[in-house]
């Protein structure tokens, strides 16, 4: 991974290209899967396997709560935590990807209408224990309820930020639970390697919300933008 966080689309011109040039080394071998399927191996599989396991050290004892979980990054981490522990709990603001969402996960997941606190939610869901790990794809619209909503050591993932906002929390609730909060973008060929395996093995199943030809890419944003879609959106170049 580049230390300064680069890549294409990252800083690099090339996303949305219909052809890139990339080194050898940087290759891997997907063998039989789909290619649609394949592009979401990197990001967002193995971006949530890195977040999940290397960062919020996910065990098998341990309680994980998703926010964001009809996005792009929060439904495949709702699969990916079902692969380390049984204790996994979803949350969206988007009644009409409930049904959806179903379709890909055992976990339960909650409708957030902002009728209640996300915190009372949670903490009525652990038995007032907190979640071990609090994955949060939404950003610091969730950050405060995140922190409040960990257990005693808790680890709250940092994964995007979706409205441009910024949070604000008092530290002493993060100070005296000896709990973290952490950034993490991105995943080496390691992290790959393991989400292809997952996907082979059924444990994972990438979710496809749509196939757009390149020029219709203003399609596309425009239904990321009114969360109309679920999973991630793929161009075909």
């Amino acid at each position: 991974m580049c230390e300064f966080g680069l890549g294409y689309g990252h800083g690099i011109d090339g996303g949305f290209a219909e052809y890139i040039l990339v080194q050898e080394k940087n290759l891997v071998n997907v063998g039989d899967l789909d290619l649609v399927q394949s592009a979401l191996l990197s990001c967002p599989i193995a971006v949530c396997i890195r977040a999940l396991i290397d960062k919020g050290s996910l065990g098998t004892d341990d309680s994980c709560v998703v926010f964001g979980s009809g996005g792009g990054l929060g439904i495949h981490a709702l699969q990916v935590a079902q692969t380390y522990t049984s204790n996994v709990i979803g949350f969206t603001s988007s009644p009409n990807k409930l049904e959806e969402i179903g379709k890909y996960e055992g976990s339960p997941t909650f409708l957030l209408d902002g009728s209640l606190d996300p915190t009372d939610l949670v903490m009525a869901l652990t038995e007032d224990k907190g979640a071990d790990v609090i994955f949060n794809s939404v950003g610091s619209k969730f950050l405060k309820s995140s922190v409040n909503s960990i257990s005693h050591g808790g680890r709250v993932l940092m994964m995007g930020e979706l409205l441009g906002g910024k949070g604000s929390l008092n530290t002493s609730d993060l100070l005296f639970k000896n709990g973290s909060v952490i950034g993490s973008t991105g995943a080496s060929k390691p992290h790959i390697q393991s989400a292809i395996n997952m996907v082979k093995d059924g444990n994972v199943v990438p979710v496809v919300g749509g196939m757009f030809p390149l020029q219709d890419i203003k399609e596309a944003f425009h239904l990321m933008k009114n969360k109309a879609s679920i999973g991630r959106l793929v161009l075909i170049p």
